[in-house]
């Protein structure tokens, strides 16, 4: 994996809802490190799937328009390389 899609925006799926999508920057000791950014991505805003546990409204959300994401390897189903003209 590091030597074909280090550095490069991918689409990985982990089952059910579990989809992400970002930038791969680095691959230790069995967990993936996705940078992404909501304009990149093609995502406006971010919804969470849940808040039940959570007693605040959605206009108090703090939406981050960057970050990382870290995926156990040995969680995911499917990762391809995403067109970069999407």
């Amino acid at each position: 994996m590091k030597d074909n899609l280090m550095n490069k925006k991918v689409d990985i799926y982990c089952g059910g809802p579990d989809y992400f999508r970002g930038t791969i920057v680095d691959c230790t000791d069995g967990v993936i490190t996705l940078e992404w950014n909501i304009k990149e991505i093609g995502y406006e805003h971010v919804i969470p799937q849940t808040v039940t546990k959570y007693d605040i409204s959605p206009s108090e959300w703090e939406i981050k328009e960057e970050g990382y994401t870290y995926i156990m390897v040995d969680k995911i189903l499917a990762i391809w390389e995403v067109d970069q003209q999407i």
